[in-house]
């Protein structure tokens, strides 16, 4: 089910063509951004970019680490059993 657009809603749509528009539920205080479904790849693509630039300044600082894959699986599987905690 996709909800209607209400004429406020559309009215800022209008005023910043291209842009997400920011939703905030007034129960939760939560804030939603509304964007149009074309531009969400490029979106996408965007954001990607720019974390891994900060991965990229971050080795360039020096910021880097070994690591080990089977502390790391570790450090998944406790996070797993304490969300599976969480929703019992």
């Amino acid at each position: 089910m996709a909800p209607k657009i209400t004429e406020q809603i559309r009215n800022a749509v209008k005023e910043h063509p291209g842009q997400p528009i920011k939703l905030q539920d007034e129960q939760t205080q939560k804030v939603y951004l509304l964007i149009d479904e074309s531009a969400m790849p490029s979106l996408w693509e965007e954001y990607i970019r720019q974390e891994v630039g900060k991965g990229l300044a971050a080795i360039d600082r020096g910021e880097v680490e070994d690591w080990d894959v089977e502390s790391v699986k570790a450090e998944g599987r406790e996070v797993l059993k304490q969300h599976r905690s969480a929703l019992s």
